[in-house]
């Protein structure tokens, strides 16, 4: 499953991510912010509780999704779990857990926790968990295949959706992997705006750090010259998108 499939399933939710490693918890909210309509961001298990009782108290809704470490100080993941799940049982919940600390996971297994991702987070691993527990939340927006798979481009220019290949006039065109999440994203979100921000997320994932305007502007310039160039419109300063009538 791809970034921006996973995208359309998060982009809605109101999410809260409890952590106490001050570096991590930095590096896992710059990229969870992006994913998420918001998120609350606490250090411990005390204060996440705080959090979550507050959300309920001024929304009267709680939150769509609780992440959480397990190892904390004032009040570990578990026991603050187990106080969530005393105010709201179908509360979804995912766990990060470092690999010494297994002897956790059969408590949490026993108070109905069911996911858990391995830190430090892979980005395909973490995509398939996040998908699989935000597809139950929201499961009218799974992505579904199209009646059709073949989407047209114009000037005998065709995008196969399933098999995620160029054609022109019935021949295959040659794409890199990036041309290829690039022009799915676009195709995706025709006539809307994919912003710079979400294409970093679709071409690196986790990678952030290879992610550029300039690289990014590349990519464009080389795709470009393998589709009808009047399709990939440049919104200044914001991103890029298809305009297909």
């Amino acid at each position: 499953m791809d970034s921006y499939s996973l995208y359309l399933l998060t982009k809605d939710l109101h999410v809260l991510f409890v952590e106490d490693d001050f570096s991590f918890r930095n590096s896992a909210s710059n990229i969870f912010s992006r994913m998420f309509r918001t998120l609350d961001v606490a250090s411990d298990g005390k204060e996440g509780l705080e959090k979550y009782l507050t959300y309920k108290k001024e929304h009267d809704t709680y939150y769509d999704l609780v992440i959480t470490d397990i190892i904390m100080p004032n009040m570990d993941g578990v026991e603050m779990i187990k106080n969530i799940i005393s105010k709201n049982s179908d509360q979804p919940i995912i766990v990060l857990s470092a690999s010494n600390e297994s002897e956790y996971l059969i408590d949490l297994i026993n108070i109905g926790v069911d996911r858990f991702m391995l830190k430090p987070l892979q980005s395909e691993k973490m995509i398939s968990i996040l998908y699989d527990v935000c597809s139950s939340i929201n499961p009218d927006k799974r992505v579904e295949k199209k009646d059709s798979n073949l989407y047209d481009l114009g000037e005998d220019y065709v995008w196969d959706i399933e098999k995620r290949e160029l054609l022109y006039n019935s021949e295959h065109i040659k794409l890199t992997k990036k041309e290829i999440l690039l022009l799915e994203c676009l195709v995706k979100n025709n006539n809307k705006l994919c912003t710079n921000e979400l294409i970093f997320d679709v071409l690196w994932g986790l990678e952030e750090e290879k992610a550029s305007i300039s690289t990014l502007k590349s990519i464009i310039s080389r795709l470009r010259k393998k589709v009808p160039q009047s399709i990939i419109e440049n919104v200044y300063g914001m991103g890029y998108r298809l305009v297909v009538s």
